[in-house]
C-alpha cells in the first residue's frame, strides 16, 4: 500500500510549544493518517518531533479503544451487527460516547 505522503507532512512539520487549537489540529491529522491505513517506519518515528510523536501515539489508542468498544457492543448486540453489514445504520451509538471523552465505552442500555 502506498504511503500518503500528503498526510504524513501535515504530522512530520511541526515545532515544540503548539498551541491548543494547533495541537487539536495535529491529532485529528495524526487520527486522519492512521485510520487511513497510514502506516510509520522506524525511520519516519525517528524523523518526527515529540509533539507528532504524542499525536500519534494517542490517535493510535483512541483507535484501539474505538474498534474495542464496537467489538464489545456487537457482541452484545449481535442482530445490529447483522444490519450494519447490510448496510442498515446502528441505533443506539451512544455506546461510544465514553471513548472521546474518558476513553472508556458505556455499556450499551437495556
Amino acid at each position: 500500500m502506498d504511503r500518503p505522503d500528503w498526510l504524513m507532512s501535515g504530522i512530520c512539520r511541526v515545532e515544540e510549544g503548539l498551541s491548543s487549537d494547533q495541537q487539536a489540529a495535529l491529532l485529528t491529522n495524526a487520527y486522519l493518517f492512521l485510520s487511513a491505513g497510514g502506516q510509520v517506519t522506524v525511520g519516519d518515528w525517528m524523523a518526527l518531533s515529540e509533539p507528532s510523536r504524542k499525536a500519534l501515539s494517542e490517535a493510535g489508542d483512541r483507535i484501539r479503544a474505538e474498534s474495542a468498544a464496537m467489538g464489545v457492543y456487537f457482541a452484545l448486540r449481535p442482530q445490529e451487527a447483522v444490519e450494519l453489514v447490510a448496510g442498515e445504520a446502528v441505533k443506539d451509538k451512544d455506546v461510544l460516547d465514553g471513548v472521546f471523552g474518558d476513553g472508556k465505552a458505556n455499556p450499551p442500555s437495556a
